[in-house]
């Protein structure tokens, strides 16, 4: 059953225009939780209008109500396509998705602190609360895994506060709720002016590969390399320029084996965080 949360982005994508027809295919396309949903909805239909252009197929818009869902619901096969997290991504793909494109932008690492914190580096996290938009986020589990080298261990030497968005854990941190947050940079486009002055940030070691675009096997060879091709042609357009330009997430290039293999230590941390939780 669809959470009431997609429920919400496809009825309001459905409000919009659409130049696909009734008869014609039907892809739905899942979009990780990072934002709300009219903000997630807004941000994607560009590449939603650009996707029935080319392909003449109707895309459908769905998002879960947090992380853990959608990772649940990516993995059982819910959705057509996929726009998700690189660790995700990395596990849809062995549960039978293909590897579309990813954003090119380097991911940059950052711990966001008040201005006056005492916190200049991760071995200062401890005793701290740190404020995520989810313990699954892929800036939080890289983040995890940069501070057990340190042995400082998650729930025993540091806490995360989860709040609905990046956003939130940014304003959280600028009004002391938090005493840092876990983000990549190009997040960092989400503090409002004013918050600015309050904060200070901390690069992070280790430049993950960016969010993932997949499509599940299902569809074919056929239409998983023209969705393949329609998303590679996406940047060239105007409606692409102006989505890369705002977001800062630099275009689109494939997803290749390196990439795969450069994220197993991460699918393994996140697994061992999920098993840990099941537990609790």
């Amino acid at each position: 059953m669809l959470s009431r949360r997609a429920f919400l982005l496809l009825a309001a994508s459905a409000l919009l225009p659409c130049v696909a027809h009734a008869e014609e295919p039907v892809l739905s396309l899942g979009i990780v939780p990072i934002n709300s949903v009219l903000a997630l909805m807004r941000a994607h239909q560009p590449i939603r209008e650009h996707l029935q252009n080319e392909t003449g197929a109707r895309v459908d818009l769905f998002t879960s109500p947090d992380f853990f869902t959608f990772l649940n619901e990516s993995l059982e096969g819910r959705y057509d396509l996929l726009i998700t997290p690189p660790h995700f991504g990395a596990m849809s793909i062995a549960r039978g998705y293909r590897p579309l494109v990813r954003y090119s932008a380097p991911v940059e690492l950052v711990l966001v602190v008040g201005r006056d914190s005492a916190i200049r580096g991760l071995q200062d996290v401890r005793g701290q609360t740190i404020g995520v938009s989810s313990r699954l986020s892929m800036a939080t589990i890289q983040s995890i895994a940069q501070l057990e080298t340190q042995n400082l261990y998650v729930d025993e030497d540091y806490a995360l506060r989860e709040y609905v968005s990046a956003g939130a854990a940014l304003s959280a941190v600028a009004f002391g709720d938090a005493d840092g947050t876990f983000t990549a940079r190009h997040a960092l486009r989400l503090i409002p002016e004013e918050l600015v002055d309050a904060l200070r940030f901390v690069d992070l070691p280790g430049s993950p590969p960016h969010i993932m675009t997949l499509a599940h096997e299902r569809l074919g060879e056929a239409r998983i390399r023209a969705l393949r091709e329609a998303l590679l042609r996406f940047p060239d357009t105007e409606a692409g320029r102006q989505f890369f330009d705002q977001s800062g997430l630099g275009g689109y290039t494939t997803i290749d084996r390196d990439d795969l293999v450069n994220l197993q230590a991460t699918v393994l941390l996140t697994r061992r965080l999920l098993a840990r939780s099941a537990r609790q």
